[in-house]
């Protein structure tokens, strides 16, 4: 037997935690009882699995994401640096400074 917490989402819920053969438990909207087996991640390159529950059918699958790179964070910064850049030109073309 296994409890399975997650953290409530509908209809497709994280996984929080797995407790294999507990001695104490309780059940509430955030804990799945359960006796089927855990699914194994698909091995896929350049991406990210989380375990994922169906609150509807308690059935485990995985959520496949693809992780932040270097390039995706520069990208973002340099966004940010040119509203940066246009306000402080806005600041200053206003006479404000």
């Amino acid at each position: 037997m296994k409890i399975i917490k997650h953290d409530g989402g509908k209809p497709h819920a994280l996984v929080l935690s797995i407790e294999h053969n507990p001695t104490d438990y309780e059940l509430n909207s955030t804990t799945i009882r359960t006796d089927m087996n855990i699914p194994l991640p698909e091995p896929i390159p350049g991406m990210d699995a989380t375990l994922m529950i169906d609150t509807n059918t308690n059935a485990l699958f995985y959520n496949y994401t693809r992780p932040e790179v270097l390039e995706d964070r520069v990208a973002k910064i340099a966004t940010q640096q040119d509203v940066i850049k246009t306000a402080i030109d806005d600041l200053i073309m206003g006479g404000v400074l």
